[in-house]
């Protein structure tokens, strides 16, 4: 890693800056607010991998069903010991945040991110830097500030070298979920999606499925959702099997000013695994340096086997790029890979268009080739048995369509050697990507809205509906029943789905201490290589095109295989069990 010129302190200490630590070079302390010294600053250091190389080759054997590493997971622990920085290089980083009057609040198992916290005149200190607040409109409109620090950060040049980024300083990252969300409902979406395994009895016992979660929500939600419509519940009671995981800083868990995104997660999730242990990783709002630490936290507890994620991050209005923060990300995506965790994420419901020219705007996760992407559909199916009429794409009349395509613009030169076509991809759908070599999407796609548009049709082609309440004596008192669309559900619902149908694959196993024999891994790569199976697949070939891939004039239209608008299709359930069981693979 390359770092700029070393300078010496008054303690002879040579310190060195931070390539790239700049996110807004045209922000002056002129321009900007000073920070009040007394300020809380929670952060997160990412260390480089001692050999990235090795770290993603070896997921990505372990990964691939022809490989003779195939499911030999790792621990967090072995990750660490086998491709994190030296524990030296560890203990050093500590030792020099904790000299400064910082608080090391957590160290991840694979070594890879630091969390810490500090006052803000602490960490100028440590970082040799001055932190300022800086007007803007975000992307909604909304007038407001974000934090950035003036000059480039430094640290002593013996730990200079060893860092990848450092996140939490600059607040300019926004989060947004991924929907505001023919309906179907639980009974109708197991149907129309064959989960044969609830039907067989198997409710996602014995499964941890795991929701990142940057929104508030309301447990008292969940007796509503389960009695609604007839759901198994936990001897302990409607939502004992819910664990929430506190992240980050804050003290709004759970609760906060809930925008639907929780509520949904949660619900989507026991609408086919009723009975499976869900664990909210609940990461305050506050938390500036998320998702580095939610993911980071997901990865030491190595609890969890199946991860949905329903948001996108944008990372500025401007071209500044955040190549150093997505490639942290990205490194503990593939610890979670080699773990054997599968971590799957909403699209989006922007069509193509998530991808400006300036650089993608809700480009991340999605671009990350360790993150199994679910586009949006529209399922029209009987109203009483959920017997499937049609599939097809979610439609752009109302400006919505689930995201597909690729995003040109994050690229290696901007720090994003990750997004390109992964092996699963040049293997088993080499026409597209020896034309277009990035990371391509989606992979699945499942019903994410009821009519072309979002809300479209006077409001009333919703695709879903669930429970949402805002507190008593407000607009949305508890037991709310609202109607939503989006790709924020399609995610966490195809994670209920095939979290069941997990459960019924290792029905009678006994899990090990870290869960590697009950664990599918990265099963996309599994997925493409039987893709052209139509006993797995609901293909998806009729319906609009969600827009013109980037920088071309080419649509993303339906068509027969995998399409740029709907991946593969949708799962079916039940067929992808009677494939592994009759083929004696696990993916």
């Amino acid at each position: 890693m390359l770092v700029f010129p070393t300078m010496a302190s008054a303690s002879g200490t040579q310190f060195a800056a931070l390539p790239n630590s700049i996110r807004h070079p045209e922000v002056s302390a002129k321009s900007a607010l000073p920070s009040q010294p007394g300020e809380s600053v929670y952060f997160a250091i990412s260390l480089q991998p001692r050999d990235p190389s090795g770290m993603q080759t070896l997921a990505d054997q372990i990964n691939d069903p022809w490989s003779p590493n195939y499911r030999q997971f790792l621990t967090p622990e072995q990750v660490g010991e086998r491709f994190g920085p030296a524990q030296s290089d560890v203990d050093a980083t500590v030792a020099y945040l904790t000299a400064n009057g910082l608080t090391v609040s957590d160290v991840a198992k694979n070594r890879l991110t630091i969390m810490a916290t500090g006052t803000a005149k602490q960490v100028s200190w440590a970082f040799k830097t001055n932190l300022g607040w800086v007007s803007r409109i975000d992307s909604n409109g909304v007038p407001g500030f974000y934090r950035t620090n003036l000059t480039a950060l430094q640290l002593p040049a013996a730990i200079a070298g060893k860092v990848l980024s450092v996140d939490g300083l600059d607040t300019s990252i926004e989060r947004r979920p991924l929907a505001t969300t023919t309906q179907l409902n639980p009974t109708l979406f197991r149907a129309c999606y064959n989960a044969a395994s609830y039907g067989a009895g198997f409710y996602g016992q014995g499964v941890n499925i795991a929701i990142a979660n940057w929104d508030g929500y309301r447990l008292n939600n969940i007796p509503y959702w389960t009695s609604t419509y007839g759901l198994p519940v936990p001897s302990g009671g409607a939502g004992s099997n819910i664990v929430v995981v506190k992240v980050g800083t804050g003290t709004t868990y759970g609760v906060g000013s809930p925008q639907g995104e929780g509520d949904l997660d949660l619900q989507a999730v026991l609408a086919a695994a009723p009975l499976a242990t869900v664990y909210d990783y609940d990461d305050s709002t506050n938390d500036t340096a998320a998702p580095i630490t939610t993911l980071s936290k997901i990865s030491s507890d190595n609890l969890a086997d199946i991860v949905t994620e329903s948001y996108g991050w944008e990372t500025s209005s401007s071209n500044t790029y955040y190549g150093s923060t997505w490639t942290s990300a990205h490194n503990i995506h593939v610890s979670l890979s080699l773990q054997g965790i599968t971590y799957m994420a909403a699209t989006g419901d922007d069509g193509t268009s998530a991808f400006p020219a300036r650089g993608a705007r809700y480009g991340y996760p999605d671009i990350d080739p360790e993150v199994l992407n679910v586009g949006g559909s529209i399922a029209t199916v009987n109203s009483v048995t959920g017997v499937r009429s049609s599939e097809a794409t979610w439609g752009l009349s109302g400006g919505y369509g689930g995201t597909g395509g690729f995003d040109p613009y994050d690229t290696a030169a901007h720090g994003f050697a990750f997004n390109v076509a992964p092996s699963y991809q040049t293997t088993y759908i080499s026409s597209k990507t020896s034309k277009y070599n990035y990371r391509l999407l989606p992979d699945l796609a499942s019903s994410a809205g009821g009519k072309n548009g979002l809300g479209s049709n006077n409001g009333t082609g919703w695709a879903y509906s669930i429970f949402y309440n805002t507190g008593s004596g407000s607009s949305y008192p508890p037991g709310t029943s609202i109607a939503i669309d989006g790709t924020s559900i399609a995610s966490p619902a195809t994670a209920g789905g095939l979290g069941a149908m997990m459960g019924q694959v290792f029905n009678g196993v006994t899990p090990n201490s870290s869960r590697s024999n009950v664990r599918f891994g990265r099963v996309q790569n599994y997925l493409y290589a039987i893709g052209t199976n139509s006993s797995i697949f609901y293909d998806i070939t009729t319906g609009s095109s969600i827009g013109n891939l980037p920088g071309t004039s080419t649509a993303a239209t339906p068509a027969a295989g995998w399409d740029y608008a709907t991946g593969w299709g949708a799962l079916n359930f039940g067929g992808l069990y009677n494939y592994i069981k009759s083929n004696g693979t696990i993916p």
